[in-house]
């Protein structure tokens, strides 16, 4: 039996790596699907989970709370103008 675990280190040692490796990169790519690439900052789906989680902080916590969306038209003007400036 002791041969056995033995033999399977390796494997096992091996398979938590790739798992971490895994995580790293589910964590990157739902960074990406979150956040302008650049600017950083949320998009509008960072902006929208945010807000549910925010949202459902309030309700829970029984406060009074505001939430303030803006949509700006033609942002890729705005980031090719400005976005080396913010970046």
């Amino acid at each position: 039996m002791r041969d056995r675990t033995t033999a399977l280190e390796p494997a096992n040692t091996l398979l938590q790596k790739e798992i971490q490796e895994r995580k790293a990169i589910e964590a990157e790519i739902r960074r990406l699907s979150l956040t302008d690439e650049l600017t950083g900052l949320h998009n509008r789906g960072g902006f929208y989970l945010l807000a549910e989680q925010q949202l459902r902080l309030a309700k829970r916590s029984q406060i009074y709370t505001s939430l303030m969306f803006i949509e700006l038209n033609e942002f890729e003007q705005i980031n090719q103008t400005w976005g080396n400036e913010l970046s």
